[in-house]
């Protein structure tokens, strides 16, 4: 299940004895969503958050989600994600953050 080019930028689980791992990051083939790799146990699969930006912004290149978190909700099969898109250019333009719950089955 491997990415081209990206990174992994976070790794929580929800159960460390089900094997139930969770890792975040950016896969550049998919630059304006999140990143969500999870592991059962037994194999990888991959999943994406919903688009963060759009229109002209989201096909520029620097326009990617930049930094990403995730971490286990104690007790329930959620995932909370933070991070920012956008780079920060020279005119001033911040970086916008953005917050994901990701339910679980």
């Amino acid at each position: 299940m491997p990415i081209q080019v990206g990174e992994l930028q976070g790794v929580t689980a929800l159960d460390t004895d089900r094997n139930d791992i969770w890792v975040g990051g950016v896969d550049l083939d998919h630059r304006n969503q999140m990143l969500f790799l999870h592991y059962d146990g037994k194999a990888w699969t991959r999943e994406y958050g919903p688009p963060l930006m759009t229109g002209a912004a989201a096909e520029d290149g620097l326009n990617r989600v930049n930094r990403s978190r995730l971490t286990a909700v104690p007790g329930t099969s959620a995932l909370w994600a933070v991070g920012s898109v956008r780079m920060g250019t020279d005119n001033g333009d911040p970086e916008e953050h953005f917050v994901l719950r990701r339910e679980g089955p």
